[in-house]
Order: structure tokens, then sequence, then C-alpha cells
């Protein structure tokens, strides 16, 4: 060969290493560019159907729009007037204010905004970014109202991407010397998912009893430490420490035990049922280690199968510890058996990635998107307070006035189309925050099924201005002592009849 030729063949050895070395760095940077795109726009397409949550989402933008403590919105018991999600409420406070939306503006901020924090950031902690979207793929197949539940809009989604978060990285927490950059960010992510939302230390707690039980004491230990520190400095945050790290336990088991019995519960509280199609996925994938005889990655080592075991079983007790809990567990451990599949099929740095992803980004878009029979449009807060505001608003409560109501879904409705009322609520999201007396009223009105006879101390201490509101019938109520209005949908309005004139009265003095 010539010495011309040798030359110009090592020329284009080099040009081809530099395009491999381009296609090694540009691949993986634009499948996460793509995802992130696709995650985002998720949320919007969601929000143009008309959907918007009927629940917690619109009692944390209507306090924003209020400008009020809850101690000023409901009818507290003594030693409940600390916001437990004052880091989001003050956050939304603050968009409010830079944005001028209304509440229905930030119900659509905190749907978008939370979803794509929990879906985007581990694109930024697993190897294989279209792992994970297979993943979300899976379990907007097997289980689309789970999946809703990443659009509602809630806090809690800080306190999931803390354990998600957690459960990509353990294995780094137990190297040595540690990991203090990501310490410190896990530590970060407990402060503000203690700070919005004050549930953290349950979900953090199982996490490292999982850790534990897989025998990983170093990355136990470790998340321990970001657990307790980020639960310290979200208590400061607040600015009443003490108060936070009183209140947050007491607020769990006074809520578990007003549930009981369980048919009592509300949705959330209700025991799970299992999730077999979830349930069976984990199966499949067991199936197939067995298959492969992968005696060194067994289940039970996993911490993360661990804690979906623990999510799962949980679930049983409450539905909360697997949605919450278990759940994300489950994206996060499937997430892994499919990145060792993803491996097995192609190299890392392959075009091929981008084919696949050509075809799932597409299919994980309209799996989430489509609004078969309605399932995001037909979603929405209850509209009959608007109606009975222009129509009727004489049979409102008056200034300084109470509601009571059996039923949260009255307190979800009229506080967010008046959130600058001048009244209160004495149930608001939960019974839990309710005073002893109200309290007891309230699960009397539970265990008799809503008798007649079980709101009787709540008539009896009704003034002009209160109102006693109840749902779900057309049927005038047969409660006693009261006139009653038929204001909206099976909505009626009850209050104190008007004294009656005597003779004489409104004629001027002669």
């Amino acid at each position: 060969m010539s010495p011309a030729a040798a030359r110009g063949r090592q020329a284009m050895k080099a040009f081809i290493e530099k395009i491999k070395n381009l296609e090694h760095r540009a691949v993986p940077l634009l499948l996460r560019g793509l995802a992130v795109l696709l995650l985002a726009c998720i949320p919007y397409k969601v929000l143009g159907t008309g959907y918007l949550p009927p629940d917690d989402a619109t009692r944390h933008a209507a306090k924003a729009v209020s400008e009020k403590s809850w101690g000023e919105i409901l009818v507290l018991r003594g030693g409940a007037e600390l916001d437990p999600e004052q880091g989001w409420n003050s956050l939304l406070g603050a968009v409010r204010k830079l944005t001028g939306r209304d509440q229905k503006g930030l119900v659509r901020f905190s749907v978008a905004a939370l979803f794509v924090l929990f879906a985007c950031v581990p694109l930024l902690l697993v190897k294989r970014p279209e792992a994970w979207l297979l993943a979300l793929l899976l379990l907007v197949v097997a289980n689309f109202d789970i999946f809703g539940r990443l659009l509602t809009g809630r806090p809690f989604l800080f306190t999931t991407l803390y354990v998600a978060a957690a459960a990509l990285t353990w294995r780094r927490l137990r190297e040595k010397p540690a990991a203090y950059g990501l310490l410190g960010a896990l530590t970060l992510l407990a402060a503000l998912a203690a700070w919005t939302n004050t549930a953290l230390f349950l979900p953090a707690a199982l996490f490292c009893l999982a850790l534990f039980l897989a025998r990983e004491w170093r990355a136990g230990a470790a998340l321990s430490a970001t657990a307790l520190a980020g639960t310290l400095l979200g208590a400061v945050l607040t600015g009443r420490p003490l108060s936070f790290l009183a209140q947050a336990p007491e607020r769990l088991f006074l809520t578990l035990k007003l549930y009981l019995p369980q048919a009592a519960r509300v949705g959330e509280f209700q025991p799970a049922t299992g999730d077999y199609r979830l349930l069976l996925i984990v199966v499949f994938f067991l199936m197939w280690r067995a298959l492969k005889k992968d005696r060194g990655a067994a289940a039970a080592a996993d911490p993360v199968f661990l804690l979906l075991a623990l999510g799962w079983v949980g679930g049983f007790v409450s539905a909360r510890l697997w949605l919450d809990l278990g759940i994300t567990a489950w994206l996060v451990w499937t997430c892994g058996q499919l990145e060792e599949i993803l491996e097995a099929a192609g190299s890392l740095l392959s075009l091929k990635r981008l084919v696949f992803a050509a075809a799932l980004l597409p299919a994980l878009y309209l799996a989430a998107v489509n609004d078969s029979y309605g399932r995001w449009s037909s979603i929405g807060p209850y509209t009959w307070m608007a109606e009975v505001a222009e129509q009727d608003a004489g049979w409102l409560p008056g200034k300084g006035g109470v509601v009571y109501s059996s039923d949260s879904g009255i307190f979800y409705c009229m506080f967010f189309h008046q959130p600058r009322a001048e009244w209160k609520y004495v149930l608001g999201a939960e019974p839990a925050l309710m005073p002893a007396g109200d309290l007891a009223v309230f699960n009397e009105i539970l265990a008799l099924k809503g008798a007649a006879a079980a709101y009787a101390p709540w008539t009896a201490k009704m003034k002009p201005e209160d109102r006693l509101v109840l749902a779900g019938s057309a049927v005038r109520p047969a409660i006693p002592g009261l006139e009653w209005n038929y204001l909206a949908d099976q909505v009626w309005f009850g209050r104190l009849p008007a004294p009656k004139k005597k003779p004489g009265d409104g004629r001027r003095a002669s």
C-alpha cells in the first residue's frame, strides 16, 4: 500500500471515530431532550380537554386566591392551626402574585408543574431514559386510574419524587467515600417534601426499613440521615418547627383512627384490592429472571423490590401506602428490569435507540392523553356553587357564618368558587382537623348513614347566618327546625326560619 493510500485510510478511520464519538454524546442527550419534551406536552394536552382535578388541587388554589389562613377558612380543633401543606400553599401564592392567575389557572399550573417534575427528574438518574418511559407506558396501559393520580396537582408528588430519587440512587449511598453531593440533593428533596406535604416520614421510614431488610446497612443509614435532616430543615422552613414535628405524626394517626370502620373511609384510605394487573407484570419479570438463573440479583436482596412488596401489602391496610409508595417503587423496579432487557438488545450508544424511541414516544403520548369515554374531559370541579351564587345568593351563608356538612365535596365546591367568602366550613378536606364535638357529630352521621337525628347537635347550635348543606338526594331532608331550598342538582341548603313578625312590628310609633 502506498504512503498516500495509508494516510487516506488513517484519515477515514479518524473521521469514522469522530462520528462515533459524536453519536455517543448526541444520542443520550437527544433521547433525554425528546423525553422531557414529550412528558411536558402530556399535561397540557390533558388540560386542553377541559380536565381539572376536583379535590385537593382546587382547595390549594382557592387558598392562594383567598390569602387567608386555614384558621380563617375552617372551624379547627385546638392545636391544628399549623398549615400541613404550608410550603406548597406558599409556592402557589407566589405564582399567583407573579402571574395574576385565578384559581383555575393555579390548578392548571399545579397539574402541569408537579407531573413534569415527578416524570422528568428520573430521566436524569436512569442509564436508559427509554426504560423509564416504557415503565410509564406499562402503568398507563395496566392501570390508567393510578397513572391519572400523577396529574392531580397534589403536593404528595414531592414525597413520591423523593422516594423515586432515593430508589434510583441508593447504590451510590453505600459507596466509600460518601457521595456528599447526592446526600445533599436527597436532603434538599426531603426538605421540600416535608415543607410541602408533612407525610414524608412514613414513606422514608419504610424505604429505610427495606434497605435494612436487604442488609444494605450503609445505604440505609445514609438515607435515614437525609430523611431526618430534610424533615428538620422542612420543619424550620415552616417557621414553627416544634409544632410541625408534633403535629405531623399526630395528624396521620388521627386520620387513620377516624376512618374506622373501613366502610366509612374515603377512597384513598380504603384498603386496596391488590392491583392484579401490575402484580402480573412483576410476576412476569420474576419468571424472566428465574429463566436467566440470575441468582446474583435475587429479588429478595433488592431493597426497591422489598419496598414494592411493603407498599403492596400495606395497601391492604390503606390504599395510600400502595398508591404513593408501592407504585413509585413499582415504576423504579420495572424501569430497572427494562434497562437490563434493553442493554441485552442493543448498544447503549447506538442509533438504534432513536428508532426504538421514535416508536415509544408517540405510543406513550397517545396512550396517556387520549380521552377514551371522556376519561379526562368528564372530570372537573363541581359547578353548582357558581349557579347558586348567581341565582340564589340570599341562601348563601352570612358574614361570620358556618357551613355544616358531612360531605367534604361541599367544601371543595363552595371554597373553590367563593374563596374570599366570609364564612367558615366545619368540614374541610379531612375530619382530622375538626373540633372534638363536631367530629363526634360527623362520626355519628356516618354510623347512622345520614339519619336526620344525627344532625341534631349541629342544628341546635346553628345561627341565622349558618347553613346546613346536604348533597346526594333529590328528596327534601327530613331534618326538623330548618327551612330548605333545592338550589342545585341534588344539593339542599338548610337555614333557620326567619322569625315571625308580631302584630304591630314595623309600624312607626305614634
